[in-house]
């Protein structure tokens, strides 16, 4: 017995090592792109927001790879070098719901939050903006905290803790799982990946799909998220980056007064080109958008 769980410690520990290594290899490999970017990095969606979906789906990911990894080693070492048979269908589902959550997440934030064909069309008539744009991107990506993956536009929401509170219960319960498979065993050929409870793979189901559900009936709002850069002098162009400009150009406010539209270069329904005003004067500005009837938050603009 003791024998046993001596090579049930070990598994455990070299599996723990292998998932280290990966890890610190996934690391070195990004940051091989000298962008400052670290293994967390990988959850963030394509707008550079920290993703709940993906989250789980590293989560999973290395759940079942220490417990497969574990499983195997255990075998190894008990004298059975046959490899793990197949993996139970609830398995696959599970993996198949972490892999879908994404992925069905990820369309629905590029339809919803989409720049629109107008703004896109300009952006490839001027490649030097349209790259200015994706730097001020790779700036803010640091600037947008794991934290938010529990908050949807700025605010926390209900389903994602559900959904994140679902995802270590089920890891616990899993886990456990595994521990109790690998303690009590007695045919080593016969140890293998325990199945998913499937009161649990309902409740996971179920709480995906509201986060989904959320995401979808979320209402979009006018508002600025981003103004690069903060401060600049008459003239200098500036950019608002935000949601639901819409497509057709209205009206940027400036300390209370409109910009002319000549000073607007572009247009598009997540962001907005213009020129600092030229009657603008030193000091702190205020600067708003509006749309139809529809009023933007304020963001500050420092005039040198």
């Amino acid at each position: 017995m003791e024998t046993v769980r001596t090579n049930i410690n070990f598994a455990a520990i070299v599996s723990g090592c292998i998932i280290l290594f990966l890890i610190i290899l996934t690391r070195v490999i990004i940051r091989q792109s000298k962008l400052g970017y670290g293994f967390l990095d990988i959850i963030r969606d394509h707008e550079g927001w920290p993703s709940l979906s993906n989250f789980q789906f590293l989560v999973w990911t290395i759940v079942v790879l220490f417990s497969y990894l574990t499983i195997y080693l255990v075998r190894i070492t008990s004298g059975c070098y046959d490899p793990i048979g197949s993996l139970s269908p609830r398995i696959l589902i599970l993996m198949g719901i972490s892999v879908a959550t994404p992925l069905a997440s990820g369309f629905v934030s590029g339809i919803k939050y989409a720049p629109s064909s107008h703004e896109a069309k300009d952006e490839t008539k001027n490649p030097d903006k349209s790259e200015q744009i994706r730097k001020i991107a790779a700036e803010d990506i640091k600037k947008k905290r794991f934290s938010s993956m529990l908050m949807e536009r700025n605010r926390p929401t209900l389903t994602r803790f559900q959904m994140f509170s679902w995802t270590w219960i089920g890891v616990l319960v899993y886990l456990s799982m595994v521990l109790n498979v690998i303690y009590t065993f007695e045919d080593p050929s016969m140890l293998t990946l325990p199945d998913v409870d499937q009161t649990l793979l309902v409740l996971m189901g179920i709480s995906q799909g509201v986060y989904l559900g959320g995401k979808i009936l979320t209402p979009t709002s006018l508002e600025i998220t981003h103004i690069k850069p903060s401060k600049g002098k008459i003239e200098d162009e500036v950019i608002l980056i935000g949601y639901d400009f819409t497509e057709f150009q209205n009206m940027v406010f400036f300390n209370d007064k409109k910009i002319p539209d000549t000073d607007i270069l572009a247009w598009g329904s997540t962001s907005i080109r213009f020129n600092v005003p030229k009657d603008a004067v030193e000091g702190t500005a205020s600067v708003s958008v509006k749309v139809e009837s529809r009023l933007s938050n304020i963001v500050q603009f420092k005039v040198e």
